[in-house]
Parts: C-alpha cells; sequence; structure tokens
C-alpha cells in the first residue's frame, strides 16, 4: 500500500507530458528513502511508502529495507539538546528538507507553497562583530536554572515571534501556535535587539 500526497512540483523534463497508465514513471527521492514520486501529467507527485517500509529502485517499489539498497536514511543531520530540570531525558531534533520549492508551514504542519507558509527565515545577523570567547570556550549557561516550559514563556507573546531562551544565550524561543526551542549554530549567540544569532554577545543575559 503506497500512501499519496496532495504535493505536487515541477518535474524538470523527467515526466512526460502526458501519463501512460500501463508504464508509470516513479523516481526516488534523492533525500528520504521512505517517499518517491509518481509522474503525474508533467509534473511529480509525492507518495510515501507505508511504515518501516523504503522505496526500491531495483524493484520499482515500497520494500524492506533491505533489498531498498537505501543508504541515505541516516545521511540527515541529528542534533541533540538536554531537556530543561530533567537530567533523564532529551530532545532529538532532525532535520528535514521540503521537495522543490516549498516551505514548511508550522500551521498546516506540512511542506507547501511558500505563498502559504508564513514562514519568514531564520534569523540571522550577518554583520561584522567582535568575537568574544566564553570561558571555557562553552556556551554561556546558568547551571542552576529551574525547569523551562517554552509553551508557558510565549503565553504573553505575539504569534511568529522570537524571544530568548532563559539560561542559555546560544538557544531561542519561536513563540507560533506551539512553542519551538531553536539552537543558534556554531559560536554564535541570540542577540533579542537584532532578533537574530550573531558573535556580539552584548545582550547575552543568563536569567
Amino acid at each position: 500500500m503506497d500512501l499519496s500526497s496532495d504535493v505536487f512540483i515541477p518535474s524538470g523534463g523527467r515526466c512526460p507530458a502526458y501519463d501512460d497508465p500501463n508504464h508509470p514513471i516513479l523516481l526516488a527521492d534523492p533525500t528520504n528513502c521512505r517517499q518517491y514520486y509518481s509522474c503525474f501529467f508533467g509534473q511529480l507527485r509525492l507518495q510515501h511508502c507505508p511504515p518501516n517500509m523504503y522505496w526500491s529502485e531495483t524493484n520499482y517499489r515500497c520494500d524492506y529495507k533491505q533489498y531498498s539498497t537505501c543508504n541515505n536514511e541516516e545521511s540527515s543531520q541529528v542534533q541533540y539538546t538536554p531537556y530543561p530540570g530533567d537530567c533523564s531525558r532529551f530532545y532529538e531534533t532532525k532535520v528535514q528538507q521540503c521537495p522543490g520549492n516549498l516551505h514548511w508551514s508550522s500551521s498546516y504542519r506540512r511542506c507547501v507553497d511558500p505563498l502559504y507558509s508564513g514562514c519568514g527565515a531564520l534569523p540571522w545577523d550577518s554583520s561584522p562583530s567582535e568575537v568574544i570567547p566564553s570561558p571555557g570556550g562553552g556556551p554561556i549557561t546558568n547551571p542552576g536554572y529551574l525547569p523551562i516550559d517554552p509553551q508557558e514563556l510565549c503565553i504573553n507573546s505575539a504569534l511568529n515571534t522570537y524571544i530568548p531562551y532563559p539560561g542559555d544565550c546560544q538557544k531561542f524561543i519561536h513563540c507560533d501556535s506551539r512553542a519551538t526551542v531553536l539552537v543558534c549554530p556554531g559560536d554564535l549567540y541570540w542577540n533579542p535587539q537584532k532578533v537574530s544569532c550573531g558573535t556580539d554577545r552584548t545582550y547575552c543575559q543568563v536569567f
């Protein structure tokens, strides 16, 4: 059983303008072994394999992983971060990529046309500033902070806004229909004045 979606993207010439029901054209998704594309009147239609099944270019169908020749399943970047206030738990974040020119929508919880995604680029401060290393080279944190509920911190914030993360200057919270904890890359820190990640720690405060 294959699971179809309503996501269509231009095929870039890989699909014929008209379909031949006797010879369907199916193409692998180079970024996700659990899904593939079928040609639909000149466009690519996203298809999902059933749970625990993977697309097999050899068998031209969703199959068990050992028959799928899938080798990019674990290639996606996975990040691990501690869970505030509970040392027995942690966050696992896997970076996914929307197909074609689609953007992720927090409201629809899927990839959609950019016009309907309501998604702005991750705030980023590209202006140069002096790099001031933190003691020990690690993130500026306060080990004694209390458990944090990001959703509660967003109660008084407007939708699609960003607020600092108490106790860790490299983290910040995206307040929308649900609160999301984000991490500045590398040695960058959250700057609430510029609403972006940067090297300037002037506004970094540990609560």
